[in-house]
């Protein structure tokens, strides 16, 4: 049986703060815009998929972190709509 981790919301607010703080960036779309724009520093490729995945799970980001393979129908689509495997 998988291990499930349960976060409040402000939790992952607090991580991302320290994160983007560790960055000395200011909010995560400050730290979106520098990856459209291919500027980031090592760090910051380095701690992508955290924040990506903070966003994600606050319903903030639609990058669905990063995986790029699903079909543009399932990418708009909220995480509980798609349906899970097993």
């Amino acid at each position: 049986m998988a291990f499930v981790i349960k976060l409040s919301t402000e939790q992952l607010i607090a991580r991302r703060e320290e994160l983007l703080a560790e960055l000395h960036l200011d909010s995560y779309e400050q730290f979106r815009a520098r990856a459209e724009l291919g500027i980031l520093r090592d760090r910051e490729w380095g701690m992508r998929n955290e924040l990506d995945s903070v966003a994600y799970l606050l319903g903030e980001d639609d990058t669905d972190c990063g995986s790029g393979d699903l079909p543009e129908e399932s990418a708009s689509q909220p995480p509980q709509a798609r349906g899970t495997q097993d």
